[in-house]
């Protein structure tokens, strides 16, 4: 960690300012992939993402997307009265909550990923560059995880 008297050389700074601009650039670009025609990738498609894999706890999904216990629960609340998710208590323990996808919660999901998917499609031409994309987000995803 650097403190306000630590000396940084200019070419690392400046290789940092390049990386946070291409996060951005990144982030904007990921927007405009994302945009479907039911809408932009908000945080009710970010939440039924990261519950496409397995079912999670709510401290989980806290983390995962940012948000503070109530408005994890009021979005939590709206998807399950949209029949997309459902709350349920661990078979381990009785206790714990988590949220998991219903068929419908899946369904709403694959459309959006088979839109995406679609988009990527006119771009992706060939089986060179779709290698290659896939090789360059995945150096991307495990850089950006690193970050605390």
């Amino acid at each position: 960690m650097y403190n306000s008297y630590t000396y940084i050389p200019y070419a690392e700074v400046r290789t940092i300012n390049a990386i946070s601009d291409k996060i951005i650039e990144l982030l904007l670009y990921t927007r405009k992939a994302s945009e479907t025609e039911r809408g932009a990738f908000g945080l009710k498609e970010r939440l039924l993402f990261c519950l496409r894999r397995r079912p999670l706890p709510p401290r989980e999904l806290m983390e995962m997307l940012g948000m503070v216990k109530s408005n994890l629960a009021l979005l939590a609340r709206k998807c399950i009265g949209e029949g997309l998710i459902e709350k349920s208590r661990r078979s381990s323990d009785n206790r714990a909550l988590v949220y998991e996808l219903t068929d419908k919660g899946n369904e709403y999901i694959d459309g959006l990923l088979n839109q995406i998917e679609s988009k990527l499609h006119t771009v992706l031409t060939t089986d060179k560059d779709r290698q290659a994309a896939e090789e360059n987000l995945d150096a991307a995803i495990e850089l950006l995880s690193y970050i605390p």
